[in-house]
């Protein structure tokens, strides 16, 4: 439910850009510098009564992590992490350079000076600041890391996937001062994951920009999507005695992992059962079958490492005998993306 009170609205928000290489993504970051920092925040909702501006800080990952690191690469790997500790210290109190004069825990010196320069060029007095997330967070793990940031903190988030034609981007990346290699983008654009709202219930507050067309013409839908993503902050999970939240987390996720099984199971089956009066050749049927268990134990990885969550209750113990359970509905809607995207 939404809370269109000034009282419940965050100072700070998340934004969390997504996309392949040459998509646009410093394009669009740096018009949300220019725009949206300079925009009043009284003019983008009459919700909001301030007269002071925004403050845009835009963290572009390519200035904080070295060139030529393979991707999946430990140190890349490792990079990421300590990048994530700067902004969740960042968020911890009031962003001010008095409260950003040691790196946190976990982040070397190096970094750090690299981060807090970044800040520290773009920082102002303004009451409100939104935090530009400039990277191409390709995985769901990735962009859900600063969810849950978000929500420690009582913050808002959203999420702006750039989709972008391959060959587009291979033409835009030629033009750079500083070009990759194009195996990475094409390694990247089957790789990458888009936010999926039907999947993940945090993703909700994310929208597509079509990268082909005038970037600008999209500002508006931005700035819309920014202003409710802070009117809504996400709210932190209640805690009540930690022993019994954790035991109690433990059984849920546990229900929640065997009743995907079982409806996974349940899909392959009655996938299979379909084939038997369409394949008529053996080989067919062996290599259908194998490409039906490799997405179900995709499926079940991704449940299991909470890449994707479902924002339904199944405390009933039955609850995967019902195909139009909204659970059972969800799985299939997963399975059916994941087969695709693999045929």
């Amino acid at each position: 439910m939404a809370m269109d009170t000034q009282s419940s609205k965050s100072s700070k928000c998340l934004v969390v850009l997504s996309g392949i290489p040459g998509c646009g993504k410093s394009t669009l970051a740096k018009l949300l510098y220019d725009k949206l920092g300079s925009l009043n925040v009284e003019e983008q909702s009459s919700h909001l009564k301030s007269s002071k501006c925004l403050n845009v800080i835009v963290v572009s990952y390519d200035e904080l992590i070295p060139e030529n690191i393979p991707l999946d690469d430990k140190t890349w790997k490792e990079y990421r992490e300590e990048i994530g500790f700067c902004i969740d210290h960042l968020l911890n109190k009031e962003i001010s350079l008095e409260n950003l004069t040691q790196p946190p825990p976990g982040v070397s010196d190096a970094l750090w000076e690299k981060f807090y320069a970044i800040v520290r060029r773009q920082i102002t007095s303004a009451e409100s600041v939104v935090i530009v997330l400039d990277d191409n967070m390709y995985y769901t793990s990735m962009r859900h890391k600063y969810f849950q940031i978000a929500r420690k903190y009582t913050c808002g988030f959203c999420q702006l996937y750039l989709a972008c034609n391959i060959q587009t981007a291979l033409e835009r990346n030629v033009k750079r001062s500083q070009p990759i290699t194009e195996d990475v983008i094409v390694a990247m654009a089957t790789k990458i994951e888009p936010p999926n709202r039907q999947i993940n219930s945090w993703e909700t507050n994310s929208i597509v920009i079509n990268t082909e067309s005038n970037i600008e013409s999209h500002l508006p839908r931005i700035m819309s999507l920014v202003n409710t993503a802070m009117l809504n902050p996400i709210q932190p999970l209640e805690e009540t005695d930690p022993m019994i939240t954790a035991e109690s987390r433990q059984i849920c996720s546990s229900n929640v992992i065997h009743q995907s099984d079982q409806i996974l199971r349940k899909i392959v089956s009655h996938k299979m059962s379909n084939l038997k009066g369409i394949a008529e050749e053996k080989s067919t049927l062996q290599q259908l079958s194998k490409k039906y268990i490799d997405v179900r134990k995709t499926c079940l990885d991704k449940i299991k490492s909470g890449q994707v969550s479902f924002p339904v209750a199944v405390d009933e113990p039955n609850v995967s005998c019902d195909i139009n359970s909204e659970l059972y509905q969800q799985i299939l809607r997963l399975f059916e993306q994941l087969l695709k995207e693999i045929t």
